[in-house]
C-alpha cells in the first residue's frame, strides 16, 4: 500500500480525509460530551445530583466478574494452581 501519488497500476492512494475519518466523526460526540459534562456540573454545583446506588453496585459487580472469567484458564480471580 503507498500513501500518496501511485505510479503503480497495484497501488493504493489514500486522501487525507480518509486518513482520520474519526476526527470529523469526534467533533459531534465532542461537543455532546461536553454538553452532559456540563449538565452534570450544574446538577452537582445545585445539589440536584442523584447516584443511583444499585446501578453503581451492579457495574461494580459486573466489573469484577468479568475479571475473574477464564482469561486465566478458568480459575476465576485466583489464576495459582492449588
Amino acid at each position: 500500500m503507498k500513501i500518496g501519488h501511485s505510479e503503480d497500476p497495484d497501488g493504493v492512494e489514500i486522501s487525507g480525509a480518509s486518513r482520520s475519518p474519526a476526527a470529523g466523526a469526534s467533533a459531534p460526540a465532542e461537543a455532546l460530551r461536553a454538553a452532559k459534562v456540563s449538565q452534570v456540573k450544574a446538577a452537582i454545583a445545585s445539589g440536584t445530583f442523584h447516584v443511583c446506588a444499585r446501578s453503581v453496585a451492579d457495574r461494580m459487580i459486573a466489573g469484577a466478574a468479568q475479571a475473574a472469567e477464564p482469561a486465566n484458564g478458568g480459575r476465576g480471580a485466583n489464576p495459582q494452581k492449588p
